[in-house]
């Protein structure tokens, strides 16, 4: 292609699938644009008008092309035909510029995750990925990462040395300035601006593809499907019978262990099921209690209760049960649609501090409504009203369940690190006290474990050793309530203040 053009073309090769990330390189050049002559031109067969023949016009496209940018972000599907064919022609225009005249000006990039598409692969390809851990920092922090890792020269980061070239073939082909000093300074800032600018927005841009894609994978990781057989409400017959057939549907099935694998179809009862799953979850059975709960509000009268997480003992995260949908059919029987969803992380959305603040407030309301207050439905009373010594030990196990949930939710959300003690603990308080209050908690906590796991083995029918184990618990259980209503009720109030002075921060120019 002869270098006297003035203007350095651009075209973006995607997967329709991938049309997110397109969208974060186009708005990537289009800055790239206004840092030089404005002769930096990006665009894709989405620019193709209605009506004309797509390979004809493509081939036209290509033919004008400077830099073919391949964005591949491992989604290959029959939509990724063009993609190949683009460049498999774009090549040849390549090999036939070489044979030709022993030179060419064209160039093949390829932004990849993982690895790079193979028709690329002996091409100059950049990684555009990011690790687990990179993601779980939450943008804004990772941003910080990004800007702090970046190399003082622009050549040594694949992102901004290729910004950085193309800008300077823009430059050279249409020149902004003939005087050498000033056409200097601007290619100072130019370097200044990608590193400062595009290169970070783009980074920000990428984040954000890479999580909604995350999102969405594992949200296709596990669907179980309910078929129900017709049920007569008068009955007292459970409301997921032993004969209710489940249908499974999995990518990994990572959060129920191996028994969901790759993405077959597996079919088994109910029965089946947690007799499968009760070997896994040990010692509470929140799994199944979990599954009972929000499949039972969805066929009851009521709201459906899509608030139900679990505690993967495989993966060892957290998945919230969502019901998204359900059908009845003429003879009576139902179909429940339940997917298990990765509990998101709240520090992924916004600022990391007022994130914190945030998390704590919600936890630990939704602690007081459990146990602390009047008609919550594991308060002291509601369990002292079990008489049935096999109801008690239903509730006592329910406690727990709640109270492992509840501490790993808080580790999700990382409210056991530092930043969120620094940021929750009320200001000037002594550090010998806030140890005082954890130690009353861990020990309260430690307590209430080995008395629940003592009444829960010890059979009613041995009265006295039962009637020991019973006073070892209500005991155990009125510390733990204590404990826990002293940091629910100190601690909550603190992050309260805390979180209203993080606003009151943000106030510019309100009325006096």
């Amino acid at each position: 292609m002869p270098e006297t053009q003035a203007v350095v073309r651009i075209f973006c090769s995607y997967a329709r699938e991938d049309a997110d990330f397109l969208q974060a390189f186009l708005r990537a050049f289009s800055s790239l644009n206004e840092l030089v002559n404005h002769n930096i031109v990006a665009f894709s067969d989405n620019d193709i008008q209605a009506g004309r023949s797509i390979d004809a016009v493509l081939t036209e496209k290509l033919q004008e092309t400077d830099i073919l940018v391949v964005i591949f972000a491992n989604t290959l599907k029959k939509a990724f035909t063009y993609p190949s064919w683009e460049v498999g022609y774009f090549q040849g225009l390549i090999n036939a510029e070489l044979k030709a005249s022993g030179k060419t000006s064209r160039s093949i990039v390829s932004f990849f995750l993982t690895e790079p598409p193979k028709i690329t692969q002996s091409l100059l390809g950049i990684d555009m990925g990011l690790d687990k851990s990179e993601l779980d920092l939450g943008k804004e922090q990772y941003l910080e990462k990004v800007s702090a890792e970046l190399p003082e020269d622009v050549n040594k980061n694949q992102f901004t040395k290729l910004m950085f070239e193309i800008s300077q073939l823009a430059e050279k082909w249409k020149p902004s300035t003939m005087d050498e000093d000033e056409r200097l300074q601007r290619g100072i800032n130019r370097i200044a601006a990608i590193k400062a600018e595009v290169y970070p927005r783009l980074r920000s841009d990428i984040f954000d593809c890479i999580s909604g894609r995350i999102a969405k994978d594992e949200k296709e990781q596990l669907l179980i499907s309910f078929e129900l057989p017709k049920r007569n409400l008068s009955d007292k017959a459970p409301p997921i019978p032993d004969n209710a057939k489940l249908v499974c549907t999995g990518r990994s099935g990572t959060a129920l262990g191996g028994m969901f694998i790759g993405d077959k179809v597996t079919s088994l009862s109910w029965a089946e099921f947690k007799v499968d799953i009760e070997k896994l979850d040990q010692p509470y059975g929140n799994m199944i209690h979990a599954i009972e709960q929000t499949i039972t509000s969805a066929i009851e009268a009521g709201p459906v209760d899509n608030d139900q997480i679990i505690r993967s003992p495989m993966d060892k995260n957290l998945y919230r049960l969502i019901v998204t949908e359900q059908f009845e059919f003429y003879d009576g029987r139902r179909l429940v649609n339940l997917w298990l969803f990765p509990f998101l992380n709240f520090r992924t959305f916004g600022d990391k501090q007022t994130s914190l603040l945030l998390s704590f407030v919600v936890l630990a309301a939704k602690y007081r409504f459990l146990f602390l207050e009047d008609e919550s439905p594991h308060s002291i009373e509601r369990i002292r009203s079990s008489a049935n010594p096999d109801d008690l030990k239903r509730a006592i196990l329910a406690v727990l369940r709640e109270v492992v949930l509840i501490e790993e939710e808080a580790r999700a959300l990382g409210l056991n690190t530092a930043d969120a003690f620094v940021l929750i603990v009320p200001k000037d308080t002594p550090i010998e006290l806030v140890s005082q209050h954890m130690k009353q908690y861990d020990d309260s906590r430690k307590e209430l474990q080995d008395a629940a796991s003592a009444m829960i083995s010890v059979e009613p029918s041995n009265a006295k050793v039962f009637d020991e184990v019973s006073q070892r618990w209500w005991s155990s259980l009125d510390a733990f309530i204590d404990a826990s209503r002293l940091i629910n009720t100190v601690y909550t109030t603190s992050a309260l203040e805390n979180f209203k002075d993080r606003f009151a921060e943000d106030e510019i120019g309100a009325p006096e």
